[in-house]
């Protein structure tokens, strides 16, 4: 998706950096950018149990407080 902005006929040019910054937020390009620009190593098997196993726990909890508040 690409951030594009055209300036109104009575509009400052910082009002309409104002409005690219903020389009250019919303979109997540910067957040993206910053990622990508990295090397990330990949977690461990190790690592990646322990957080699927993290994950199941929260699901069973979030399930049982659902169970709990519709009664």
């Amino acid at each position: 998706m690409k951030v594009h902005v055209v300036r109104d006929s009575k509009e400052s040019f910082e009002r309409m950096l104002a409005r690219f910054k903020k389009l250019l937020q919303r979109s997540h390009k910067v957040v993206d950018a910053k990622q990508t620009s990295r090397f990330h190593k990949k977690p461990s098997r190790r690592l990646q149990r322990n957080a699927a196993l993290a994950r199941s726990r929260y699901r069973n909890i979030r399930e049982q407080q659902k169970f709990y508040l519709q009664s």
